[in-house]
């Protein structure tokens, strides 16, 4: 909970340019805001993977990660368009070409198969905030906030159902703490956020009708994102991915829930959109 709510005081960076606040975009302050918090995740995931045994070349992740969501940033910074999403799908395969070459070249077909994998998974997590990006380039800093603090609900609304209602575990091998009432908890609370959000502050893009439509497949796929962090911290043998904050965590602990919220609600804005 303290994560999502540090997370939202982070995700205001991208506004801090006055040019931002008057465009709906952001410029040099937002992109090297969004290129350094993606840097020290994307440290940390790989510093989780290799204690999984899913042991990815860090460097090499780490700078074509930063490459890439650098370029993707600075397009969408300074030209505003759905091409900066294009181009950002073009770099994401160009990255993941070079790691499954890197992953070929392990003599070890177990050890490669293995560094393969968790470049899959880094490849993952670069595509989410290009996902985010392309929000940004598609639409305003008003859609990628009420996107944000959508996804962000769940992990409150989940919190809170499992703190006052939680009895019946969800998946406790994978994460002991969350309930299914904590889940329902948090399919309200963001069904509740998007509705408010949305219809307001989209522009008359979304509809009432769409913007729950929104919440409930947003808080599906951020649930989903959230166990699959827990999933790959549990056989780190990690409780925090980092300590960026002391007591909240790391910056990939404040992420972990829009590892599949920011593709499926990016997919889901486009397909919903005047509905």
């Amino acid at each position: 909970m303290y994560g999502s709510a540090l997370l939202l005081l982070l995700v205001g960076g991208l506004a801090v340019d006055r040019a931002g606040l008057k465009t709906g975009r952001f410029g040099w302050a937002g992109a090297v805001y969004v290129v350094a918090f993606s840097t020290v995740a994307l440290k940390e995931l790989c510093a989780i993977l290799g204690r999984a045994g899913l042991a990815v070349h860090s460097a090499l992740l780490l700078w074509l990660g930063v490459g890439v969501l650098a370029a993707q940033s600075l397009m969408v910074a300074f030209l505003g368009t759905p091409r900066a999403g294009t181009a950002g799908v073009g770099l994401l395969g160009l990255m993941f070409a070079v790691l499954i070459f890197d992953a070929l070249r392990v003599p070890d077909v177990g050890a490669g198969s293995r560094r393969l994998a968790g470049s899959l998974v880094g490849v993952g997590f670069v595509a989410m905030i290009g996902c985010l990006l392309h929000v940004l380039g598609r639409y305003d800093t008003n859609v990628l906030f009420s996107l944000v603090i959508a996804m962000k609900s769940s992990d409150i609304g989940a919190y809170l159902g499992g703190w006052f209602f939680g009895k019946r575990p969800l998946i406790p091998h994978v994460s002991p703490g969350k309930t299914i009432e904590g889940a329902v908890g948090g399919i309200v609370l963001t069904i509740a956020a998007s509705a408010l959000l949305f219809p307001a502050l989209g522009g008359g893009r979304w509809s009432l009708g769409g913007a729950l439509a929104l919440g409930a497949v947003l808080s599906a796929a951020c649930q989903l994102g959230d166990l699959a962090e827990s999933l790959l911290k549990r056989a780190a043998g990690v409780k925090d991915s980092g300590r960026l904050v002391p007591q909240f965590g790391g910056a990939l602990d404040m992420l972990d829930s829009l590892w599949l919220g920011a593709p499926i609600g990016l997919w889901a804005l486009h397909g919903l959109e005047a509905a």
